[in-house]
């Protein structure tokens, strides 16, 4: 039987049919073709987001406001009885927000186009809650659409994986949402992450750079060593967060019964309890040398007014 020889890529797109072992053209056309789609990617989504929050005004963005800040109205039985139907209002919001993202089929722009609303305090923190919630269901439905658009005989195997993004947002909406004591820990973690925000503006940036890149691959490496490497890891990580939420608790209710030390963080190193040093010695010396190179990075300065 004849044999064959493989080519590379670029090598075969130009006409060069010269053997080359390495395959290095082959991994060079797929970087290229890594960067093209993913910069076609973003210009398609940015494009979509920006046709769709257009549209999400007038009389639409006013049946938002409505559906997201409805109250349910109490049922009264009779003159003596009646069952208070507030705590559906959040279920409301979260419908609205289901209904929105099956529309519109992304969940990232159905919160693209409410967050501008809580930030001018049109919408509450704990309303956007219930809808950013809502939102993850809907966007299941995209999940559910593309599983049975396979093949018939792969179908079960995309249906699983479907499914079980289904149910892993809905399990965590029991979690976070429907155990009502519960609701507070989000909420307020993305509170104290706005605030921090908007005293330090390279906190967001550093905050994605770290949670969604720096922790999962040292997780990643310390997976490959096996539970043995991993279990303490992890462990520990249990250990310290429940410590820290522990006194963070009794310092705030009870600080008479924690020992003298542990009433405040004082004792820490400053780098340890507060991201003051950072901005002063990193980032503040670092925006002032982008800031000479690109008006976006200047701090505005305020100027005084005179009585």
């Amino acid at each position: 039987m004849p044999t064959t020889t493989s080519v590379g890529m670029i090598k075969h797109i130009f006409g060069d049919t010269s053997y080359k072992e390495d395959g290095k053209d082959d991994v060079l056309i797929g970087w290229i073709v890594l960067i093209i789609s993913l910069t076609i990617l973003c210009i398609c989504l940015y494009t979509i987001v920006y046709l769709l929050k257009s549209i999400l005004k007038g009389h639409i963005a006013l049946w938002l406001h409505k559906g997201v800040n409805g109250q349910v109205p109490d049922i009264k039985c009779g003159e003596t009885v009646t069952i208070p139907m507030g705590w559906a209002a959040g279920y409301l919001a979260m419908a609205v927000g289901l209904g929105l993202t099956i529309c519109v089929q992304s969940s990232s722009i159905t919160t693209s186009a409410l967050t501008p609303l809580v930030g001018i305090g049109v919408i509450t923190i704990e309303r956007m809650y219930p809808v950013v919630l809502g939102a993850n269901i809907g966007t299941c439905i995209t999940g559910v659409l593309a599983a049975l658009a396979a093949s018939a005989d792969k179908l079960a195997l995309t249906l699983q994986v479907a499914y079980s993004h289904l149910f892993f947002n809905l399990t965590g909406i029991v979690i976070w949402y429907v155990i009502w004591p519960m609701r507070q820990f989000p909420i307020r973690a993305a509170k104290f992450l706005g605030n921090t925000t908007a005293e330090y503006r390279w906190f967001a940036l550093a905050y994605l750079f770290f949670c969604f890149l720096i922790i999962p691959a040292i997780f990643m490496g310390i997976a490959f060593g096996g539970p043995g490497a991993i279990i303490p890891v992890v462990v520990l990580c249990v250990l310290v967060a429940l410590f820290v939420a522990i006194v963070n608790t009794m310092q705030s209710r009870c600080p008479e019964r924690l020992p003298e030390k542990l009433r405040d963080w004082l004792w820490l190193p400053e780098p340890l309890r507060s991201l003051a040093p950072y901005d002063k010695y990193i980032f503040a010396p670092l925006g002032a040398q982008l800031g000479k190179c690109c008006k976006c990075f200047k701090k505005e300065e305020v100027v005084p007014t005179k009585e």
